[in-house]
């Protein structure tokens, strides 16, 4: 039984021999600020301190050897992170940008906070929450949409809570509530900045009501309208109550590009730090009651079948509830990552060929070479004599490149939390 200390607590650990540290931390002592990431030690997400030297524990059980030594982890802090699907609290929140067309509620309205769109919601405790409909995918979209958002408002983009929306149909944006092509800022430019500007004048049209002035004797500035007259002030969240009662049908104005205060300026990213100390939760981090981890083999060829596994001897594996075929390979179902990944890495699995078994890099590439040099290609734009021009040329410098054939897609694990409400 391996014995060490952790947090400066000593931690005894009844695991199997094989099991690499990041899955004793995570699965057996809960300590999930050290990440899956890429599987190998290269990217980072599952570094510890031990002592002062940094040390990778993804695919390492060597650790776990060492007795009575220090090993100083990132905890995460907080809550755990609740699954919800479709649901939420439901009160009268103030959510803004567009009417709710679905009779259903967005999922996790604060109870008694102002809402007119899906987007954004402001309580009486002078909270602001976005909840953003695209996935961070490395390009700062949590960021950058954040302060789209903010800058219409008129509220500091570094104070705002920043959750990942649930689905609702009020969240979809062009082709649906999706996230690719690089076009999460392109995409909810228009719909953040109307979401904005439009909460930001249902706040003053209530503050001027109260003042009995016009609108345009108010101006906002970070969190309160302020009244230019006389200089009294109110705050976003003392015209909650009034402004979930206020019709949408008001007259909003976008800002000029000069006028931007946050928008185009430099900023930390709002979720840099949390990230880097091991408090912000992925989906990787649920913990449910009587949750089962699952993962799958799949064909190294795309398109291919499965013809035959072992599956006798693979659902009797320690760990293993359940294995099964599905149309891309074979899942493997267990009490915890660690044994449903080293059960897969155990698998015999046969595949059927598929029509592009044989495809490597080397023969895409001989066959973009001759695709070139055949006379019979087909032409899509022919503008000026191009032989006459290199007829004429006093050198010629001729060169070829190509770029390697990659898979475009994250280093990461995809994963996903699902949860089966019986009702």
């Amino acid at each position: 039984m391996p014995s060490f200390r952790i947090n400066g607590e000593s931690i005894s650990l009844e695991v199997a021999s094989d099991t690499p540290l990041l899955w004793a931390l995570r699965d057996h002592l809960k300590l999930n600020g050290t990440k899956f990431g890429c599987g190998g030690g290269h990217c980072g997400a599952c570094t510890v301190y031990y002592w002062t030297t940094r040390q990778h524990v993804a695919v390492s059980y060597r650790y776990l050897q060492l007795k009575d030594d220090l090993l100083q982890l990132s905890k995460v802090w907080g809550s755990r992170r609740k699954f919800l699907i479709g649901s939420g609290l439901l009160g009268g929140g103030l959510v803004l940008g567009f009417s709710l067309r679905d009779p259903g509620p967005v999922p996790r309205t604060r109870e008694a906070a102002f809402q007119h769109n899906a987007w954004l919601q402001i309580t009486k405790d002078n909270k602001v929450i976005f909840q953003m409909a695209k996935a961070e995918m490395r390009r700062s979209v949590h960021m950058g949409m954040t302060t789209i958002i903010a800058e219409k408002l008129d509220y500091d983009p570094s104070r705002i809570i920043v959750e990942l929306a649930g689905v609702h149909p009020d969240f979809v944006v062009g082709m649906g509530q999706l996230t690719g092509a690089s076009m999460s800022t392109a995409a909810s430019w228009g719909h953040l900045r109307e979401a904005g500007a439009m909460a930001r004048e249902m706040l003053i049209t209530i503050a001027a009501n109260r003042w009995w002035i016009d609108n345009s004797q108010c101006i906002s500035d970070d969190r309160v309208i302020m009244n230019q007259g006389n200089k009294e002030r109110l705050s976003y969240d003392e015209l909650v109550d009034d402004a979930r009662h206020l019709s949408d049908n008001v007259g909003y104005s976008l800002k000029d590009g000069v006028d931007y205060r946050w928008l185009g300026k430099p900023a930390p990213c709002n979720d840099s730090y949390v990230k880097s100390i091991g408090k912000a939760e992925f989906e990787m981090d649920v913990d449910l009651p009587n949750m089962k981890v699952a993962v799958v083999v799949r064909p190294s060829q795309f398109g291919a079948s499965v013809q035959s596994w072992n599956a006798d001897v693979v659902s009797e594996l320690p760990g293993v509830v359940r294995a099964f075929e599905i149309h891309s390979g074979v899942t493997i179902a267990a009490d915890s990552y660690w044994e449903a990944h080293k059960t897969a890495n155990s698998m015999e699995v046969q595949w059927q060929d598929s029509p592009l078994t044989g495809l490597d890099p080397d023969k895409i590439r001989k066959e973009h070479e001759k695709a070139l040099r055949d006379d019979e290609a087909h032409l899509v734009v022919e503008e000026g004599d191009v032989k006459s021009s290199f007829a004429e040329v006093i050198q010629l410098i001729e060169a070829e490149y190509a770029a390697p054939f990659l898979a475009h897609t994250i280093m990461e694990s995809q994963s996903v939390v699902a949860h089966e409400d019986p009702m």
